[in-house]
């Protein structure tokens, strides 16, 4: 015969599993919904591309043209998400360790940027800036 079991909703975490009789203790992807537990969808992987460091932090925003960007700061590289693709936006910094600042120049209407370095560098052809 079947009996129906009357858990109370939520979690109760100050008692132990075996002191909390009629209980739920523990869960992980579960909400609950009119007093019952619902499963939640959890995570699923963006992209196939896999991050240098630890993501830290994340912010989404929209441009005029409303296209959807993910910003995603781990501990070593700043990275945008945009249409399936990861792009690396760390302060550009040569081999040797200077930083580098104000070294781009744009000319309206031309789509030629030009990178101008004060000193020698250690760059070299196929190096990602």
């Amino acid at each position: 015969m079947l009996q129906k079991l009357g858990f109370l909703p939520g979690f109760n975490k100050q008692v132990t599993s075996t002191g909390a009789e009629s209980q739920w203790t523990d869960g992980e992807n579960v909400r609950f919904r009119y007093g019952t537990p619902e499963k939640i969808g959890g995570w699923n992987q963006l992209g196939q591309d896999k991050l240098t460091g630890a993501a830290r932090g994340l912010h989404h925003f929209v441009n005029k043209q409303s296209t959807k960007f993910s910003a995603i700061g781990t501990n070593r590289i700043l990275y945008i998400y945009s249409g399936g693709v990861y792009y690396d936006i760390h302060p550009l910094v040569n081999p040797s360790g200077t930083t580098l600042s104000n070294c781009f120049t744009t000319t309206n209407g031309s789509n030629i940027v030009t990178i101008t370095f004060p000193t020698a560098h250690s760059f070299v052809a196929g190096d990602i800036i």
